[in-house]
Parts: C-alpha cells; sequence; structure tokens
C-alpha cells in the first residue's frame, strides 16, 4: 500500500497505448517502463529479470517484445557492457516523456533543476 499523500498517477499516451502495431506484451512493457522510471531524470536501471517479474512475462518474451518498443523510439536503452551484470537503463523517448508527465509540478521541477545543473 502506497503511503504518499498526494497520488501520482501517469498517463500512457493513446499513440502507445492503441498503436495496434505494437503486441500487447510490448505495452505492457512500456507500462512497467514509464511506471519506474524517475521523473528527474527519466531514467530507470533495471534488469530484464524483475522487468519480466513484475509485468509477469519470462524473460525471453521480455527480450522479444522489448525492441519494437525502442525502434519506435517510445524507449531508449543504454545496455551495460556485453556480458556484464550490470542492468540496462531505460529512459521513455523524450517526446513520450512530455505526454507521461505532462502538466506536473514534480515534472516542471525537475526540467529546472536539470536546467540548473547544466551550468
Amino acid at each position: 500500500m502506497p503511503t504518499a499523500k498526494t497520488p501520482f498517477f501517469r498517463c500512457i499516451p493513446e499513440f502507445v497505448s492503441l498503436d495496434e502495431d505494437l503486441h500487447p506484451y510490448s505495452r505492457l512493457l512500456f507500462v512497467v517502463i514509464a511506471h519506474k522510471v524517475r521523473l528527474y531524470d527519466n531514467s530507470v536501471q533495471i534488469s530484464t529479470e524483475e522487468l519480466a517479474k513484475i509485468a509477469g512475462l519470462s524473460v525471453g518474451t521480455v527480450l522479444r517484445y522489448l525492441p519494437p518498443l525502442e525502434a519506435k523510439r517510445y524507449i531508449e536503452v543504454e545496455r551495460g557492457a556485453k556480458g556484464s551484470k550490470i542492468p540496462n537503463i531505460y529512459h521513455i523517448g523524450e517526446e513520450t516523456f512530455q505526454i507521461v508527465v505532462a502538466n506536473s509540478k514534480f515534472y516542471e521541477d525537475a526540467n529546472l533543476r536539470r536546467r540548473k545543473q547544466a551550468f
């Protein structure tokens, strides 16, 4: 049970959730990644095994249905070194990310912090 006083909802854009070219498992994986991504830096470091566990899928199924999300630029993946045990880092594509957290005060604060850190 969440303990936050103010619930935060993430919206999944229709162009992802209703994309008929995407298999339902790809859409489910997008939802899991969107739920886990940190809003202040638009990233989540998560293993394929953890994604599979959360989504209720096998690791093989996750590996099969993530590439279409990347091909459509709904997500971006920073892969660890080949053979490394370091989990990949997932980002929601920039245009998609703006929709997922649009009109959020937290998002505006995060952008402000990011801009300040750039200087």
